[in-house]
């Protein structure tokens, strides 16, 4: 098993994020799920998560009413949370880009549930933090990595972003805290 091994430069904490070799053997292993529900809705959720730098209190928070497939491009509207504290705070809508569109429509043709949560738990109308938890190591440990938590996914957008040259206030956007800490800390 391999450690999720990337460290942000320059930042006074070390940042834990994945490498994209990290992030494809992760999807691979939910690729592999035989539940073809729960392989559907687990590829939107983690797409999701790792392209909009997700929380894991967000993703409870989002609702079919969130999801606007008609405008163009598709748009989800996505509750943002204060950091250390679970209260949420203003959202905004973010365009979906096609791949996700595609996953996102593929999962809600696929759903069978009338809660009003995109996702929603076979026990449950709403994901919960732990049961997201428990999908990211089940998924970790099925892909072979170890030390894995829904976070890093958060860290991993923030260094993708930073390393595809957007500027600490364009990272903002994705990354809305009180202080820039974050935002301005994934460095290349």
């Amino acid at each position: 098993m391999t450690k999720p091994n990337g460290w942000a430069s320059g930042s006074p904490e070390k940042i834990k994020y994945l490498t994209d070799e990290q992030v494809s053997k992760f999807f691979k292993a939910i690729e592999t799920n035989p539940d073809i529900q729960a392989r559907k809705r687990d590829l939107a959720l983690f797409t999701l998560v790792l392209s909009y730098g997700l929380r894991t209190a967000e993703v409870p928070l989002i609702r079919l009413e969130h999801i606007n497939l008609s405008a163009r491009p598709a748009q989800i509207y996505i509750t943002r949370v204060k950091r250390k504290a679970s209260k949420p705070r203003l959202g905004r809508w973010y365009g979906l880009s096609e791949k996700n569109e595609a996953i996102v429509r593929a999962w809600l043709k696929s759903r069978r549930s009338d809660s009003e949560y995109l996702f929603p738990t076979r026990q449950s109308g709403q994901i919960s933090i732990p049961y997201l938890t428990n999908l990211t190591q089940k998924y970790a440990k099925a892909a072979g990595l170890q030390h894995l938590h829904p976070h890093m996914f958060r860290h991993t957008t923030g260094v993708r972003l930073a390393r595809a040259g957007r500027n600490a206030d364009q990272r903002q956007v994705l990354f809305p805290s009180d202080d820039n800490y974050f935002s301005r800390s994934w460095s290349s």
